[in-house]
């Protein structure tokens, strides 16, 4: 299923509502739902609406869902890691060292810009 963003009032088209997905067949699919983050988290069906409503920015709303979806991957990529077996791929101490610290960079910086659009979202 694919959105798609009008000018109707509904919560796909509103700043405060996030998209669910599922990963089917190795393919993410937008599904019929999400969830709202204003006044109070609640989940929505992308046509429901509300008096909250607020249109969204799209430049924001495809940064959000970029940070989500790479949030999301390395958090995977974080799982697979402890099961890999750094000396058999002949990695040194040192580059297993400075390759975590560059992926808890990343993970950070991607949870500040989150955090960043959620709080600019609660205060409009």
């Amino acid at each position: 299923m694919k959105t798609n963003y009008s000018n109707e009032k509904t919560c796909k088209n509103c700043k405060y509502f996030y998209q669910h997905y599922i990963k089917e067949e190795g393919k993410i699919t937008q599904i019929y739902e999400g969830h709202c983050i204003y006044p109070r988290l609640k989940k929505r069906k992308i046509d429901d609406h509300c008096e909250h409503f607020t249109r969204r920015d799209d430049m924001e709303y495809k940064t959000t869902l970029l940070c989500d979806c790479l949030k999301k991957q390395l958090q995977q990529a974080q799982a697979n890691i402890e099961h890999i077996n750094f000396e058999a791929l002949e990695y040194s101490e040192n580059e297993v060292k400075e390759w975590m610290m560059k992926f808890i960079n990343i993970k950070d910086l991607l949870e500040n810009i989150q955090q960043t659009n959620d709080e600019e979202a609660i205060g409009r």
